[in-house]
């Protein structure tokens, strides 16, 4: 979750539940933590008074700034021992996987 407050900004609960295919209740409860933690923000959203904007406090911005590049540099010596090709299949395959997972809860 902060990875994607990080990269996303001023995001909905919903919001982070597509991009991290978890659901309402996980999300809130970590939202709730985090926030508890001081390290997520939460502000009414402008134009739907039932939605919340998450955002990243000033130490959550801090722990993704510190986490990120470590966990891209990680990422990008895994992805090292597969040819670009491979990458691109690979990828390919994680979203068939991760849609197929989504169309488990309907």
């Amino acid at each position: 979750m902060i990875a994607v407050l990080g990269e996303e900004g001023g995001v909905t609960a919903q919001q982070v539940c597509e991009a991290t295919a978890m659901d309402k209740v996980t999300v809130s409860r970590a939202v709730r933590a985090l926030a508890d933690r001081g390290l997520v923000q939460r502000r009414p959203h402008d134009h739907d008074k039932r939605a919340t904007v998450l955002s990243l406090s000033s130490e959550g911005q801090s722990i993704y700034s510190e986490i990120a590049p470590i966990a891209l540099k990680v990422e990008a010596e895994l992805l090292h021992a597969l040819s670009p090709s491979e990458v691109r299949i690979l990828s390919d395959l994680l979203e068939r996987v991760r849609q197929a997972a989504s169309r488990l809860g309907d």
